[in-house]
């Protein structure tokens, strides 16, 4: 799927986890695609799934509820979705929604890898 024009998604494997790293606007345009992208992570893979948002400039509701709605399928598999490099504007909107606790925000992917 195409995540439409400003939103990237990169997805591989890092061993014991996937990294799915996003840059440019996660709305609810880009939406459909991340949600593609982090259900395939949880398909094929078999460990925890990080999202690097560190390329992120800007985060919505809707793209919140993706990634939600990720962390609840994953949490059925005894397995967990962290969420590594968010920008200053994103992290807030987590803090906001208080769920920056519930998703652990890690400064960088290595080390939400490492707090495993």
């Amino acid at each position: 799927m195409d995540p439409g024009p400003g939103f990237d998604i990169d997805v591989r494997a890092d061993g014991v986890a996937t990294i799915v790293a996003a840059a440019g606007e996660a709305d609810m345009e880009s939406s459909p695609a991340l949600r593609d992208a982090l259900a395939g992570a949880a398909e094929t893979g078999s460990g925890d799934v990080v999202v690097d948002l560190g390329g992120v400039t800007f985060l919505d509701s809707t793209a919140l509820a993706t990634l939600l709605n990720a962390r609840r399928r994953l949490r059925r598999d005894g397995r967990r979705l962290a969420v590594a490099s968010a920008q200053p504007a994103v992290a807030e909107v987590f803090r906001l929604a208080r769920l920056d606790g519930d998703f652990g925000l890690y400064p960088s992917v290595a080390e939400a890898l490492e707090r495993r």
